[in-house]
């Protein structure tokens, strides 16, 4: 597929802006002299273009990439988290530096007012056991398997009523070890 020209580049961005075809049509720099409907069926015939949409498609597609966090920048934030102490956000006689307070293992500031004017600054951290727990989960530590079946075997009964199936409920709540009797 040939490139895009300047003015379908612009165009193009002008759309994915959220401008209407007829706004980005004159935004883009083709000509706005001529009378409305000419200027909307060029516009919609240029929109329709195949190349065009698949550069509209490529934006969204990058605005999204950007929008959400891959895999390693999630690990980042909980390794953040994790590894957070109380210490990194104070200064050296324990008073809390708001030039450290940029992190994401801060989960909430509060500030109070004494009687007397003073400010008690209270600082929240995330709890790092959830940050390291959501970490093994990604790596996939946890076993997944929940079901450890020691015997193998299995049988299979064909039940013909209900007594038979009450029977059957005695029998295999014996053999799991809840003697009913």
């Amino acid at each position: 597929m040939r490139e895009l020209t300047q003015k379908q580049e612009n165009f193009v961005n002008c759309i994915f802006q959220g401008m209407t075809q007829r706004e980005a049509w004159g935004k883009a720099g083709y000509s706005t002299r001529y009378p409305v409907p000419y200027i909307d069926s060029h516009a919609c015939r240029l929109a329709n273009k195949d190349k065009i949409k698949a550069r509209l498609e490529e934006l969204r597609q990058d605005a999204k990439s950007l929008l959400v966090a891959d895999e390693i920048e999630r690990k980042k934030i909980l390794s953040e988290i994790a590894r957070a102490k109380l210490a990194q956000f104070t200064d050296d006689a324990g008073v809390i530096d708001k030039r450290k307070l940029d992190s994401h293992a801060i989960q909430a500031i509060d500030e109070q007012r004494t009687g007397r004017g003073a400010a008690i600054t209270k600082l929240r951290l995330h709890n790092p056991m959830h940050a390291i727990d959501l970490l093994n989960k990604m790596e996939k530590i946890y076993s997944s398997d929940t079901n450890i079946n020691v015997d193998n075997r299995s049988i299979n009964f064909i039940v013909r009523n209900k007594e038979e199936q009450e029977e059957i409920a005695k029998l295999v709540k014996k053999l799991n070890g809840h003697n009913t009797d």
